[in-house]
């Protein structure tokens, strides 16, 4: 038997690696959905609840299957009914471009220089 007392299932507190989606880093998150979210669209309510996380952003999550509820695939339009837990898989942030010593971006490679007179 596991520690946590279920069999396959690993215990919550050992972090898992992870997920690989198409060769990309995905990183895990779960949302609770209150009571009161009760009614409402699953893609609106992940637009407004996951910060960075647009309504059209969110449908193509969902349409993916990177968006689950109880394991399972959802629609963008499915109806909340309160107290769900969400699982959502998104691609991890990636670094922002740094700034080279000449000034240069590396990123977009414009000089930045001061105005000369």
């Amino acid at each position: 038997m596991l520690p946590c007392g279920v069999a396959g299932t690993p215990p919550k507190d050992v972090d898992s690696p992870p997920a690989l989606r198409d060769g990309k880093r995905m990183a895990q998150q779960k949302v609770q959905v209150p009571r009161e979210a009760a009614g409402e669209r699953l893609d609106r309510f992940l637009s407004k609840q996951v910060p960075g996380l647009n309504l059209e952003r969110a449908r193509a999550l969902i349409d993916s299957g990177a968006v689950r509820i109880r394991g399972k695939k959802c629609q963008p339009t499915r109806k909340l009914w309160g107290g769900e837990e969400i699982e959502l898989e998104r691609p991890e942030p990636r670094a922002a471009p740094v700034a080279s010593a000449e000034g240069r971006c590396c990123r977009c490679f414009m000089t930045m220089r001061p105005w000369s007179s």
